[in-house]
């Protein structure tokens, strides 16, 4: 799981048909959603896994299978905070990763 706080942005390599998953925290109160993604790609595969980092932090999970074309695959992930509770982040947090595909 990467902490877009200390780790904003990520490159990872992938042979064709590969698989890259991401593992994001998801704090209370807020949700992870792809802001720029690279079409050649296409949708991610998304999923909650509760209880991921601890008993109050779950994950959230994005996986692609990369058929695209050989190259950098750039995806840009936002987490926006949903209802103004106490300890939800003030601000939006962001993570880059970059596939490269080989």
């Amino acid at each position: 799981m990467r902490d877009p706080a200390s780790e904003p942005q990520k490159t990872v390599k992938v042979i064709a048909n590969g698989t890259v998953t991401l593992y994001l925290p998801e704090w209370a109160g807020t949700s992870w959603t792809v802001t720029q993604p690279d079409k050649s790609l296409g949708k991610a595969k998304e999923e909650t896994i509760p209880g991921f980092a601890g008993p109050t932090t779950p994950a959230h999970q994005f996986t692609w299978t990369v058929k695209g074309p050989k190259g950098q695959h750039r995806i840009q992930l936002v987490n926006k905070p949903r209802a103004k509770a106490e300890g939800t982040p003030k601000s939006d947090t962001t993570f880059t990763l970059t596939i490269d595909a080989v």
